[in-house]
């Protein structure tokens, strides 16, 4: 296990135990608090106030706006991010405007809120992580998102280790990678359910190019694409592909996982239930 974090360019590992001995909960020793609405009306002004290490906390509601976060590291969630009906109820929309939300060199956290209604040409629709950014993505409803090239839900590009855990990714549309693209970076996606996306081109769900990274204990259900519905990786990508459940995504080829040449996969424990590619590899194609 050491060895293969250290190939995905993580060196080190660090536990905090708390006082009930279970792994550190972010929403303890918090810092400096900044409520939105009450002290802010915006979340650009919280963001652009805050100092590094900030928690920035949204009240329900919808914030018609998208943000920039850039150069700091703070986190930005729901008052209560394990909630349900308050991450459902938590929403930035960026009425056809976006990204949404634009990481760019930061370590920052999203976590526990819904973000949709970002368009772009080419820079994603939902979240665009960009640059030297190690930010966590951590249970957000990312839906109803789109953008005319790739990323319609997150767009990773040469990106150092950002990790996409627990989210809900879904209906997002784009011409190619419609839920999630990542590029030239190295990622680890764990326990997202992506569902319902759909790309004119290849990956519906999910597209790895030129990246390494982990993707793990996913649900990817009911995307449809040109190729590799599911999950598309191509660009001498290496992944490890673990315990993921594939189900009824449609494609003409590959519905499942479709993995190009010269790239490096390992998979392992998954299931591939009622994939349809109108022509060759319902499961998956390599090529």
């Amino acid at each position: 296990m050491i060895r293969r974090l250290k190939e995905l360019g993580i060196d080190k590992v660090v536990f905090i135990k708390n006082k009930n001995n279970s792994a550190f909960d972010p929403m303890e020793n918090e810092t400096e608090r900044i409520l939105v609405p009450k002290q802010y009306h915006t979340l650009q002004k919280a963001v652009d106030m805050a100092k590094d290490g900030a928690v920035i906390i949204l009240a329900p509601g919808v914030y018609e706006e998208t943000i920039t976060i850039s150069g700091k590291s703070v986190m930005l969630r729901s008052e209560n991010p394990e909630d349900e009906k308050i991450v459902a109820s938590t929403i930035i929309d960026a009425k056809g405007k976006g990204p949404v939300i634009l990481l760019e060199g930061t370590s920052s956290t999203v976590w526990g809120i819904t973000v949709r209604g970002g368009y772009t040409a080419d820079k994603g629709g939902g979240i665009f992580i960009h640059g030297k950014s190690s930010s966590l993505i951590k249970g957000n409803i990312i839906e109803k998102n789109s953008t005319d090239k790739l990323g319609g839900g997150i767009l990773i590009s040469q990106a150092h280790a950002p990790r996409i855990v627990g989210n809900i990714i879904r209906n997002n549309k784009a011409l190619g990678a419609a839920g999630i693209e990542a590029i030239e970076s190295t990622v680890y996606m764990k326990g997202d359910r992506i569902s319902g996306n759909t790309a004119s081109g290849p990956g519906g769900g999910v597209w790895i190019q030129e990246c390494k990274g982990v993707f793990r204990e996913n649900v990817v259900s009911g995307n449809n694409a040109r190729v590799g519905a599911g999950l598309y990786i191509s660009s001498q990508s290496t992944v490890d592909i673990l315990m993921n459940e594939f189900s009824e995504n449609t494609s003409e080829v590959g519905a499942g996982i479709t993995v190009l040449e010269q790239c490096v996969v390992h998979i392992i424990g998954n299931s591939f239930v009622a994939n349809k590619a109108h022509k060759i590899g319902g499961a998956f194609v390599f090529g």
